[in-house]
């Protein structure tokens, strides 16, 4: 049998598959929640934004509210590609502890 002479184990490969996608998961499900919540504190930055925006009553001010509106909506855009790219480092090391040899 392929498994008594090469040492390699049906059930013991499951198991280390059967980690690294809980591990997986749970990093995909905290990328996932630091997107969230980078995503509420854009849009209330914008909802400020917007507020001032319609406040403004000199020129400055209206300049002012613009670019914190613009800043606020490029900080929404770029949520996603931040959380992902944490996340990156730590799908990699669950993936590299996968290969490790168990001790």
């Amino acid at each position: 049998m392929p498994s008594e002479t090469t040492g390699w184990q049906p059930d013991a490969a499951a198991t280390i598959v059967s980690d690294l996608f809980q591990r997986l998961r749970t990093v995909q499900a905290d990328a996932f929640q630091v997107q969230v919540e980078a995503a509420q504190h854009a849009t209330a930055r914008a909802l400020e934004a917007a507020g001032s925006l319609l406040r403004a009553k000199d020129p400055a001010d209206l300049l002012a509210a613009q670019s914190a509106l613009t800043l606020a909506l490029a900080e929404f855009a770029a949520a996603p590609a931040r959380a992902s790219l944490d996340a990156l480092p730590r799908m990699q090391e669950c993936c590299l502890a996968a290969l490790r040899p168990p001790t």
